[in-house]
């Protein structure tokens, strides 16, 4: 019904089921904007809407064109090579790197070189069950898919402190992060003063970037699928 579809994307009053946490956990963590509720969820809107203002989407296009023309320099070796290759792979390194230049300025490079970050998400991805699949699989799966995921979680974590922790001079923002990190600052006060602290050492932001890049990098499978 497009009615209640409207009410559910407008209305204040609309919380997301507490079973959603529960479930939804993998993908889209506790603390994003994808999983809170109420005054939580309205300010981590206000931090991440700037981002995706025309003006800075279009600030985010020559990262995007530097990733396709890798992407392209490697479909034309494939095509001149007359090699067999995975397109769902491709595409999937593909839409990751994007997520990366995107979301945190971060050159993940899963189109030239290993990855471990890619490799955990493939990995992860493999240990979805469905229905056809073997009983010990579907046994598995839940207890391997956390594993990787984890895993998956901690190199993230890494990733984003370290980028935090080499800092920039220039004072431009280049990334999603980036913008709503400003926001996040100003509005619980932490801009310069003695609550000044900076962002890879501050729990609560960086769960907030964690979930935000787990969403997208465990979302990119449908991202590559569209690619193709």
């Amino acid at each position: 019904s497009p009615s209640v579809a409207l009410q559910a994307q407008t209305s204040p009053n609309f919380y997301r089921h507490p079973f959603v946490k529960t479930f939804l956990r993998g993908v889209v963590g506790t603390k994003s904007i994808f999983s809170t509720n109420g005054a939580e969820w309205s300010r981590q809107r206000s931090w991440f809407a700037p981002a995706f203002s025309l003006a800075h989407l279009l600030k985010l296009v020559p990262g995007m064109i530097e990733e396709s023309l890798v992407f392209k320099e490697k479909l034309t070796r494939f095509a001149v090579s007359g090699e067999a290759f995975s397109m769902n792979d491709a595409t999937m390194k593909l839409a990751i790197d994007f997520i990366g230049r995107t979301v945190g300025d971060i050159h993940l490079k899963s189109q030239t070189e290993y990855s471990p970050i890619q490799d955990n998400f493939a990995k992860a991805l493999c240990w979805t069950a469905g229905q056809t699949d073997p009983l010990w699989k579907k046994a598995l799966s839940p207890f391997m898919m956390n594993w990787y995921t984890r895993r998956l979680d901690g190199m993230l974590g890494e990733v984003i402190k370290e980028n935090y922790r080499a800092g920039r001079d220039d004072g431009v923002e280049k990334s999603i992060l980036d913008l709503a990190l400003k926001g996040y600052l100003k509005d619980t006060g932490k801009v310069g003063g003695a609550k000044a602290v900076r962002p890879d050492l501050d729990p609560e932001f960086m769960k907030i970037a964690l979930d935000k890049y787990s969403f997208h990098i465990r979302t990119s499978n449908k991202t590559s699928a569209d690619t193709k």
